[in-house]
């Protein structure tokens, strides 16, 4: 863990100083849920990174990590019920849609074969890929089988399964109100960078994808 810390200058600024922001946990257990899950995030400053994220490569580890840094500062798992998403597999992959664009072609990181292959194939599927997250679910809703499909030949597609993981009291009190602002707000500036750059997409406002 921290040697993927150690790189994070190299992403951005912004990225380093949230990367010691976050809470990070190694459970010696795999994903309660889903053990085939690397990592997963519980939408506040909690990131787990679970067996299956240590068997990744270094360059995939680096992906998974701003992959749940990403869900963290969009507050995706936050936005889910006000969206009146009523599918929780669905609304995960469609939150994955901005942050595949985002980091997909990040030096230094290499997005897990699975998960490169399924995401391409979602893409295809989208009508606007700089859609938010609430307009891209809306654009996934008619497509809910043909995705099944997907997931099963790509393999599962292990990142955009989903992992309940509910915090102990000891990791509720290290996340607050207070707290998601402050990555939010960091965060928004620090993917917009990022597509600003032309390595992800257009310099857009993306602050709420």
């Amino acid at each position: 863990v921290r040697e993927q810390l150690a790189r994070m200058p190299a992403i951005g600024p912004t990225w380093s100083n949230l990367s010691y922001w976050v809470k990070w946990h190694a459970p010696d257990y795999p994903c309660p849920t889903n053990p085939e899950v690397p990592s997963a995030t519980d939408g506040k400053a909690n990131i787990y990174l679970f067996p299956k994220w240590f068997e990744l490569t270094q360059e995939e580890k680096l992906y998974a990590v701003l992959h749940e840094m990403a869900h963290v500062i969009l507050d995706h798992l936050g936005r889910e019920k006000p969206a009146g998403a009523t599918n929780a597999k669905l609304w995960r992959i469609a939150a994955d849609v901005p942050i595949y664009r985002a980091f997909r072609d990040t030096p230094g990181t290499s997005v897990p074969p699975n998960h490169y292959r399924f995401m391409e194939d979602v893409l295809e599927l989208v009508r606007d890929s700089s859609h938010t997250t609430e307009q891209v679910y809306r654009d996934l809703l008619p497509h809910q089988n043909d995705l099944e499909s997907l997931l099963a030949d790509a393999g599962g597609h292990n990142i955009v399964s989903t992992c309940e993981h509910h915090q102990t009291e000891e990791e509720s009190s290290m996340t607050g109100p207070g707290a998601e602002a402050q990555a939010k707000k960091a965060g928004a500036k620090a993917i917009q960078g990022i597509l600003a750059s032309g390595r992800g997409g257009q310099p857009e406002e993306i602050k709420v994808l």
